[in-house]
């Protein structure tokens, strides 16, 4: 319990750590970005050791499932919890990709003509509809398996 308590206050202090001086003012975005991205590297590879540790641990266990879940101490439960999180991760980003160029976009175009606001509102809500999908599939692996 105490290391998982630990690698999460490095994982967001890996995050937070870079920003602070930016916020302060003593600091270039140029070089705030730089750090940014490294922390960032950083985190993302703490994150592929949490998934890849457990994993490892399963495929050691050979023979019967339960044995192999015991082992890595994952149950199936877990496993559906990460699945649904990943899920609707993913598709958050997806519709922040597709909302994020459709709404300026749609307020360029309704500033020339407010007679485009139905038209513009359609596309808005075909991007934000990807991260409804990936609510509905996380649900669904939660609540149906």
């Amino acid at each position: 319990m105490l290391i998982s308590i630990l690698i999460v206050t490095v994982a967001f202090a890996l995050i937070l750590v870079p920003i602070l001086p930016v916020i302060g003012g003593k600091t270039d975005a140029k070089s705030a970005k730089k750090r940014l991205c490294l922390n960032l590297s950083g985190f993302g590879v703490m994150m592929l050791i949490g998934i890849l540790v457990p994993i490892a641990a399963f495929a050691a266990a050979e023979g019967d499932a339960a044995a192999a879940t015991a082992a890595a101490g994952i149950s199936d439960k877990a496993f559906y919890a990460i699945s649904a999180a990943v899920a609707v991760g993913l598709a958050g980003i997806g519709g922040g990709l597709a909302v994020g160029p459709a709404a300026s976009a749609a307020i360029g175009a309704m500033a020339e003509d407010p007679s485009t606001f139905g038209k513009s509102l359609i596309f808005v809500a075909l991007g934000e509809g990807i991260a409804i999908y990936g609510l509905l599939v996380a649900f669904l692996i939660l609540f149906v398996f």
